[in-house]
């Protein structure tokens, strides 16, 4: 797995989250990084396995287990905006209890990006939100780390035989 630091929601955050916590980091799609859609380029590259483009992902994971005395409850949001104050949520997970945020180093959400909705404004900003406003809790410890993914991350284990010989 490469990470690219300009794709970085979260790393390491405490999740002492409020009923609604944006991530650490807001991406600015126009700006700082370089992104260029059309003809010119593509969001993505083929890095070394040969499947070609995939369409990017986000992936969250916890990195110390998020802990709560309260049974608080998590929701993560992919969200979009066009002036970094008002935002539109795009895809979220779900809830997800706090048994499935309880683990060390632990994957608990992948999302495709998601497309914008039809006729919406194209947004210059994205980010995350964890949004604990189906729940009355808190978590009181832990962290959770989330990055956008340019390839497959799966473990290419097994694609190429091992102790070949080649013939002379």
């Amino acid at each position: 797995m490469i990470l690219d630091n300009n794709l970085v929601f979260s790393n390491g955050q405490a999740s002492n989250f409020t009923t609604s916590t944006p991530a650490t980091t807001v991406i600015d799609l126009s700006g700082g990084t370089n992104f260029a859609f059309g003809n010119a380029s593509v969001f993505g590259e083929d890095l070394g396995i040969g499947d070609g483009v995939a369409i990017p992902r986000i992936e969250v994971f916890t990195g110390t287990a998020m802990t709560t005395a309260t049974s608080a409850k998590l929701n993560i949001q992919f969200q979009g905006s066009t002036d970094s104050t008002n935002w539109t949520t795009y895809i979220e997970t779900g809830v997800l209890p706090a048994a499935e945020v309880a683990k060390v180093n632990n994957p608990i959400a992948k999302m495709m990006w998601p497309h914008r909705q039809v006729a919406a404004a194209l947004p210059r900003y994205v980010r995350l939100n964890y949004d604990l406003s189906a729940s009355t809790g808190t978590f009181s410890t832990g962290t959770i780390s989330a990055y956008v993914m340019l390839q497959r991350d799966d473990w290419p284990l097994g694609l190429y035989p091992s102790n070949f010989v080649v013939g002379a």
